[in-house]
């Protein structure tokens, strides 16, 4: 009995390890078989943590980015693909524009928003246009690699293109433009047609720059020379460059002609335009508009405007004109009360007196001499006393030349004033005619 014990305890060790042996075989064939495949899920894992760090932009190019409307151009591409795929065209859609690509089977019309298949190109031959006259467009085109298995945008590059449609202009006008250097600088210069003067309550003037923020185009000192010819400054002082730009001139018919396009004007730039009107518009009010499509972004529009009269009749009764046979003749024009804000000049009839008032003018010389050095006066300042000042001596103007001044008053008292302006305040110009030498405007101080 006990030899039988003996020997079922023996087959169950024998078959205790033998059942060991199997799985030590099976536990080897599994690490054999399946080991690799988990260390190459650890790469694969490794592979798309590494992914997001690999170059997934695409390098574009072109021959000219600069373009005329009508003419080719040549977009090119650089990227190494990882994975089988093929390159898609598109641009946004833009008032007036059309892009086509150039092929064996000639030009196609590509639509706006809406992907175009280039499969393997490296390079395509495109042409874009703009349908109106005198008008430019900042061009983003993209391009992108698309997985060919799951559709997905592997990579992706942007260029940004200029497109303009520039023509000649469409009357006989003629369009002189000069430079101005920076007309917003100083109240002395004389060869300036432009000046802007901020000054304190005492009247002692001191130069301050309106630069600030974006880019801010205005018009200043538009008058008509003669019945045939206007002249007018623009100026850019916004705080930076304009871009390129155009303006429109209107008569009161509502005929309407564009400029060629205009340089891009950098902070403190200004430009003298004069006009020889052709016979469409000679005898009549010439309207000047900057950037009247609003392509500038812009920190005022309201300095964007302003119209010029010619009354046709030799310039005997138009004010805006000057006869080379008068004595000189100051004119205060566009009297303004209001407030300062920092340099800015703000129109309002009502302030706090927690604000710094303000008058704005211009004084032009409409004779046919230069004013020699002259003073102004401004009686009726906002403050109890009743104050009136006198300015210190300005540079003479020439003959159709004139010059915006901004006079600020600090702490104003609470009231309401009837704020005066006076110029050639010494009665030292002999002058054509005295009786529009002064302005004046109500201002209202409140608590």
């Amino acid at each position: 009995m006990a030899e039988t014990n003996t020997k079922k305890e023996l087959i169950t060790k024998i078959l205790f390890i033998v059942g060991i042996i199997v799985l030590i075989f099976i536990f080897a064939f599994a690490l054999i078989k399946f080991v690799p495949k988990v260390f190459s899920g650890f790469a694969s894992v490794g592979q798309f943590i590494a992914s997001p760090f690999a170059s997934n932009t695409i390098e574009i190019s072109s021959n000219n980015t600069n373009l005329n409307s009508g003419n080719k151009f040549i977009l090119s591409w650089k990227y190494s693909p990882k994975k089988e795929g093929d390159y898609n065209f598109s641009y946004d859609c833009q008032e007036d524009l059309t892009i086509q690509i150039i092929s064996d089977k000639g030009p196609k019309n590509l639509l706006c928003n809406t992907p175009y298949n280039l499969r393997d190109a490296k390079s395509a031959e495109l042409v874009a246009s703009l349908k109106k006259q005198n008008t430019f467009i900042d061009l983003p085109v993209k391009i992108q690699y698309i997985d060919s298995d799951n559709k997905s945008v592997i990579a992706s590059g942007e260029i940004k293109l200029s497109v303009k449609n520039e023509t000649e202009n469409a009357s006989n006008t003629i369009i002189v433009a000069e430079p101005v250097i920076d007309n917003t600088i100083t109240d002395t210069s004389t060869d300036s047609n432009s000046t802007k003067t901020t000054t304190t309550k005492t009247a002692s003037t001191k130069t301050t720059s309106t630069y600030y923020g974006v880019a801010d185009l205005a018009i200043t000192n538009a008058y008509a020379i003669d019945d045939n010819t206007v002249t007018f400054t623009i100026s850019n002082i916004g705080g930076t460059a304009s871009g390129i730009w155009y303006f429109d001139y209107i008569n009161t018919n509502g005929r309407t002609e564009t400029s060629p396009m205009q340089i891009s004007l950098s902070r403190g730039q200004g430009i003298r335009y004069t006009l020889n009107l052709d016979n469409n518009y000679s005898n009549d009010n010439v309207k000047i508009i900057v950037d009247p499509n609003n392509s500038i972004y812009e920190s005022n529009e309201s300095n964007n405007r302003d119209t010029i009269v010619i009354n046709g009749n030799n310039n005997s009764n138009n004010d805006d004109d000057y006869n080379s046979n008068d004595d000189a003749d100051l004119k205060v024009m566009d009297f303004e009360v209001g407030r300062l804000s920092g340099s800015r000049f703000t129109q309002d009839d009502e302030i706090s007196d927690n604000n710094e008032a303000a008058i704005r003018f211009t004084v032009k010389n409409i004779g046919g001499e230069s004013t020699g050095s002259w003073k102004y006066e401004i009686t009726g300042l906002p403050y109890d006393n009743d104050d009136s000042e006198e300015s210190k001596s300005q540079a003479s103007l020439r003959p159709g030349q004139s010059r915006e001044i901004t006079v600020g008053f600090d702490n104003p008292d609470e009231g309401s004033y009837t704020i005066k302006v006076k110029v050639d305040s010494d009665n030292d110009i002999d002058e054509e005619s005295e009786s529009n030498n002064t302005k004046s405007d109500r201002l209202e101080v409140t608590n």
